[in-house]
């Protein structure tokens, strides 16, 4: 199963991807794979889904297709991709599990100037539960409001989403997600020491390691990668940490992992019991990914001054989509939150049982992934574990 560049299938086997954006989005915005790179797929998804609410037809298909990885049917709400980032299916699995908290939220800011549509305001605060909150964006409390909102949303992970309010911004589109998974075998703390770690330049450094022996967990391993996928609380919600095979490139065995998502989940992991050392992690992020979205698809979005023609009058443009992340990963589990919004202006947009070992000593790349839907919550590449860049 592939994800070419507006072509793909479903790891899971469904009838659109998120994993092939989702690793997609991951590739891209990792360019070279010299530096560290962490991305929330589901919050992109989510403020993308909640503009297409207002866009026309041929925009709103864009984008689908690019959320599908592939070809897509919207309007049809057992196949259009937008149903994907409803979230009710990812909070329903952790509130299930004991292991697992999830907090998303998603939120509409309005300027005063701009006379949305009411139809547009109340299909976001039906299939999204954001109503919208009408704010005067010339007044310094505006932005105060809104990362206060992005904070409040992410348990004070994400302390700031958006550094400024330009004159001619009028609607921000907005999606926070805090999770706190604890593993379902924990790893010893005794046994996390520094051992080396290999930087793609040749050169080596120690790293604090954590180590696991006979490590009960779903294993692959092929020509290019090997894969682990760690399991937190009940099942429902794990980390897939894929290590390249030696000799690889980092800009191959990312454009290779973008291209195939199946290193996600599927058929090809079975059930195994091995020996594991993975570093502890702490990397954080802030990211303007409106460049890297038109690569993928989003080409018709900003060149259509009415692409969002259903939002309000005048259509308001798409003028950059930002993210803050942070994710620690230790002996515990994993902890990541992402505040994402989608900033609309008035004017145009800027450009089975078998053993195996893995020792993570070189860049790999890490995803949390609901394994139900397939939706990515957090994807990374990890250039230099002891850099949060």
């Amino acid at each position: 199963e592939t994800c070419g560049p507006s072509t793909g299938t479903s790891a899971s086997g469904g009838e659109y991807s998120p994993e092939c954006f989702g690793v997609r989005l991951l590739g891209a915005v990792s360019g070279d794979g010299r530096g560290n790179a962490l991305v929330s797929p589901l919050g992109v998804g989510v403020v993308l889904a909640m503009a297409a609410q207002g866009a026309r037809a041929p925009v709103r298909h864009a984008i689908g297709e690019m959320l599908a990885g592939g070809e897509a049917r919207t309007g049809d709400r057992d196949t259009d991709p937008l149903q994907a980032y409803r979230l009710a299916a990812l909070l329903t699995a952790a509130d299930e599990d004991d292991g697992v908290t999830l907090r998303a939220a998603n939120g509409v800011f309005a300027d005063l100037r701009l006379d949305v549509y009411p139809a547009f305001s109340a299909v976001l605060e039906d299939r999204f539960g954001a109503p919208t909150q009408r704010l005067d964006f010339a007044d310094a409390d505006a932005i105060e409001r809104i990362n206060a909102w992005a904070a409040q949303a992410t348990g004070g992970v994400i302390p700031r989403l958006l550094s400024a309010l330009e004159p001619d911004d009028v609607l921000v589109l907005a999606h926070a997600v805090h999770f706190k998974g604890e593993w379902s075998q924990p790893f010893d703390p005794a046994r996390t020491a520094p051992l080396p770690f290999h930087l793609a330049s040749g050169e080596a450094g120690e790293v604090p390691t954590m180590q696991a022996d006979d490590l009960p967990a779903r294993y692959r391993d092929g020509d290019d990668f090997q894969a682990v996928r760690l399991p937190y609380g009940e099942g429902a919600f794990a980390l897939t940490v894929v290590l390249p095979r030696a000799g690889l490139e980092p800009a191959e065995s990312l454009e290779r992992l973008a291209a195939d998502p199946s290193w996600l989940g599927g058929a090809g992991f079975r059930r195994a019991r091995g020996s594991l050392t993975l570093p502890r992690l702490t990397l954080e992020s802030e990211a303007s990914l409106l460049p890297v979205l038109r690569g993928l698809g989003l080409e018709s979005a900003l060149e259509d001054e009415l692409a969002f023609a259903g939002i309000a009058a005048p259509a308001p443009l798409l003028s950059r989509v930002v993210q803050a992340t942070r994710l620690v990963l230790d002996e515990e589990g994993t902890e990541a939150a992402a505040a994402t919004a989608a900033v609309m202006t008035t004017r145009s947009a800027v450009l089975d049982e078998d053993g195996f070992e893995m020792r993570v000593d070189r860049p790999f790349a890490l995803a949390v992934r609901h394994r139900g839907t397939g939706a990515l919550l957090f994807a990374a590449w990890v250039a230099h574990p002891g850099s949060k860049g």
